[in-house]
């Protein structure tokens, strides 16, 4: 940044004294046609020398310091995404097995083991609570039917 502004204030300066220089030796001299040319000449040398001295090099440095930066940025922004949809999907289907719950009047707690796959899904679930016998089995059924938890991956616990 720095040096894009040193590079614009050498621009200015050179401008502002091609100006002045044309200004007070006369427009209408007999060697206007020759100052005009050098200030030109002036001019286009002030505007290309920073650029002569880019090296290939430094640019390639410059977009691979780039293109490692943005991977970088991108594993971070995936493993967040990850990290947040998990959060949400495993809260999501804890509170759905608390509301099947509490519709058959039991009271007891959850907690939901996910996939590694994206989107994550539930594999297992651990549950804990004292229950009857057939209400386990109608909850046990929900789970299995509607978040796809095996029978074999739930485990309760009194």
């Amino acid at each position: 940044m720095e040096a894009i502004r040193q590079y614009l204030t050498t621009i200015i300066t050179a401008v502002v004294i091609t100006v002045l220089s044309i200004q007070i030796l006369g427009k209408s001299s007999s060697y206007a046609p020759i100052i005009r040319m050098i200030a030109g000449v002036f001019l286009t040398i002030t505007v290309i020398s920073p650029i002569t001295t880019v090296s290939i090099s430094k640019i390639y440095d410059y977009f691979e310091q780039f293109k490692t930066s943005s991977e970088c940025y991108i594993t971070d922004g995936t493993s967040w995404r990850r990290s947040q949809t998990s959060s949400y999907i495993k809260a999501q289907a804890e509170s759905y097995i608390l509301d099947k719950a509490a519709s058959l009047g039991i009271s007891l707690s959850a907690n939901i083991e996910l996939s590694d796959s994206d989107p994550p899904i539930p594999v297992a679930v651990e549950l804990n609570g004292d229950i009857n016998p057939y209400l386990k089995q109608r909850l046990q059924r929900l789970i299995e039917e509607d978040l796809g938890v095996k029978l074999e991956a739930q485990t309760w616990n009194s």
